[in-house]
């Protein structure tokens, strides 16, 4: 059973927090997105194994590639272990959030 439990700010977003008695032991599970899923094809692509060749049906032009702003990844919802969100559980949300930001999005290492 999930029952939202609250929300968190990350990277100007407010991010819903739901609790699961299923969910990882003591882990937040979070699952992300890119930011803008509009900014990508979602067509019928034809892609040749042996080559990596992609190609189109008949009539269709390839799309331009989205820019790094649509491509970056953002949380859409957590997961957590934990039925109260405490300034611990907040503390150790937001330090994995940012792990797993840099780490989806290529960032350097670097203190924040």
């Amino acid at each position: 059973m999930n029952k939202k439990i609250g929300h968190i700010r990350f990277k100007d977003l407010k991010v819903p927090v739901y609790y699961s008695t299923v969910s990882s032991q003591g882990i937040f599970d979070i699952s992300w997105r890119v930011k803008n899923p509009d900014a990508f094809y979602k067509g019928i692509i034809f892609r040749n194994n042996e080559t990596g060749e992609i190609t189109y049906p008949n009539g269709v032009e390839p799309p331009p590639e989205p820019t790094e702003e649509d491509k970056e990844m953002i949380p859409e919802f957590i997961i957590s272990p934990y039925e109260n969100l405490t300034a611990t559980t907040k503390y150790k949300l937001v330090k994995r959030l940012k792990y797993q930001y840099k780490i989806k999005n290529n960032k350097p290492k670097e203190n924040d």
